[in-house]
């Protein structure tokens, strides 16, 4: 599959399995995660700091849901794409810590 102009093939991030204390494990979330990961750019995009590997926050109303290489992804315009996921180890270690 070829990505066209300024559009991006996005897989999104799985939905998080929750387990509470006393042992409980609430199911995954019912709603669409707004996190994933650029598979494929298109020719002509906009913004040269969004390439494939790169993680984004999105719009979960915009793209058009497709199967690729059988899982869910979605296809969006750059407009639809509201910023880069920057993950840093200490941010990483600081959200861990406070147990979100």
């Amino acid at each position: 599959m070829e990505i066209q102009s300024n559009y991006f093939l996005v897989e999104p991030d799985e939905p998080i399995t929750e387990l509470v204390s006393g042992g409980i494990i609430l199911p995954k979330k019912t709603k669409r995660e707004n996190l994933g990961t650029i598979v494929k750019a298109g020719d002509k995009p906009d913004n040269p700091s969004l390439i494939p590997g790169c993680r984004v926050m999105f719009n979960v109303h915009g793209g058009t849901k497709i199967n690729y290489n059988g899982k869910e992804h979605f296809i969006f315009k750059a407009d639809d794409l509201f910023g880069i996921v920057v993950e840093t180890k200490s941010l990483n270690k600081s959200l861990n810590e406070m147990k979100l």
